[in-house]
């Protein structure tokens, strides 16, 4: 009779992760949509680059130092892309 009882436990665990699964657009719990990842990138990009152009320094090195930054950003984004398309 304990095996009966964890047996209906298990289907009923597994008939409450599939309803959830359904409710939630069929994606599993925990995963995260691309399109909130990349908002939150560019809110930091634009946070700091926000950043730069009201600090208090002269407007060109400012810009000249958003520049290098943005350059930087750009290589290390383009080396991400590159190791998650080799699978690493």
């Amino acid at each position: 009779m304990h095996d009966d009882e964890l047996d209906d436990t298990l289907d009923e665990e597994i008939e409450d992760q599939a309803e959830a699964a359904e409710v939630g657009g069929g994606r599993a719990a925990g995963r995260r949509r691309p399109g909130f990842v990349a908002g939150v990138l560019l809110g930091a990009i634009l946070g700091a680059g926000l950043g730069l152009l009201f600090a208090p320094e002269r407007g060109d090195r400012a810009r000249r130092r958003l520049r290098r930054r943005l350059a930087r950003l750009r290589e290390q984004a383009a080396e991400q892309r590159t190791r998650l398309r080799e699978g690493r």
